[in-house]
């Protein structure tokens, strides 16, 4: 309309008062459309995770991919990075504390802040909004994991020969309940260490 056209004049004249050139704010301000529609969460997010795949181990990448298909980016996945804020990122770990999953909810949280804090260094956000979180979520409750009678020693051995892990991971574990030596110690361990004649 004439209104809509005057007004558009009046910002390029202002534009040109203060010294800026209205068709290269234009040009930005197509740049910046482009920007928010090619960086949002889940395109960040993934770029970050092909970044960290080369130094983690591959079913760590496979346990962080998941959990972010699973509880971030059917959220917020197509959202541009930048126009998330703590309120919508509240939203996102809120369902999962609900359900009980307090440690998912942590891990989830630290997740999305190493996101913004790439998409910081990339510029293409300036802030990271899950890292104020930490204040209004609640802590995973530690203690100690109940012990095993004698009793129930039997189904237990039993429920590990059938548990569908490496072989190497359930001699491990038979191991430390015979050495009582620290996971650490056994993870470390040399042959070396081991005298076969003294069984030692």
């Amino acid at each position: 309309s004439l209104a809509e056209a005057r007004e558009a004049r009046d910002k390029a004249r202002k534009l040109l008062r203060d010294g800026s050139d209205p068709s290269v704010e234009r040009k930005k301000q197509k740049l910046r459309r482009h920007v928010d529609a090619n960086n949002t969460f889940e395109y960040i997010a993934r770029d970050w995770l092909k970044l960290k795949a080369k130094t983690w181990a591959p079913n760590h990448t496979e346990r962080v991919v998941r959990s972010l298909e699973l509880d971030v980016f059917p959220f917020i996945g197509t959202i541009p990075i930048n126009q998330l804020d703590s309120v919508l990122m509240k939203s996102i770990v809120d369902p999962i504390q609900q359900r009980g999953a307090l440690d998912i909810a942590s891990r989830v949280r630290q997740r999305c802040s190493q996101v913004f804090r790439y998409a910081m260094v990339l510029g293409v956000c300036d802030s990271d909004p899950a890292e104020p979180l930490k204040v209004v979520m609640e802590a995973p409750k530690k203690g100690h994991f109940p012990a095993l009678t004698s009793k129930e020693m039997p189904d237990f051995l039993a429920k590990i020969a059938d548990y569908g892990c490496h072989l190497q991971t359930k001699h491990a574990v038979r191991l430390l309940m015979l050495t009582f030596v620290r996971t650490i110690e056994l993870i470390g361990a040399r042959w070396e260490e081991i005298d076969w004649e003294e069984k030692v």
